[in-house]
Order: structure tokens, then sequence, then C-alpha cells
């Protein structure tokens, strides 16, 4: 792996056309882990995520996962 490349500055800025589909799926995952690490999360919470990524699909979760990747 080359480091260099992987070594950002702090202020660096990355910008990103997405749909709003995609949009959702990263709020809802951002959300669904922040609840986790806060310890805030309710057994409930764990069918609503994993509703949403059936609905979102596998597949266009891999893709967005690659093309967020892609920005760096």
């Amino acid at each position: 792996m080359d480091l260099e490349r992987m070594t950002m500055p702090i202020n660096t800025r990355i910008h990103a056309i997405l749909t709003e589909s995609e949009q959702d799926a990263i709020v809802t995952a951002l959300d669904f882990w922040y609840a986790y690490n806060a310890g805030t999360i309710k057994a409930d919470d764990f069918e609503q995520g994993r509703l949403a990524f059936q609905e979102f699909g596998s597949e266009n979760v891999s893709d967005l996962a690659t093309k967020i990747a892609n920005l760096f």
C-alpha cells in the first residue's frame, strides 16, 4: 500500500455527487453506527437497519462503497 497516498491533511475536503437514495443510505448507516457505538441502540434498530440494507440492495451498497473509496 502506498501510505503517502493514504495520508491527507485534516482540512482536506472531498466532494461526491450522490443520488438521493445513496445519501439516504449513508445517513441511515451513520445513524445506526452512532447509536451502536454510543450504546443507545435498541433491539428494533437492528431489524430496521437490516430492512434498510435490504431495501437499498447489497449490490448498491457495494457500488456506493466503491464510489466513496475511489474519491481518495
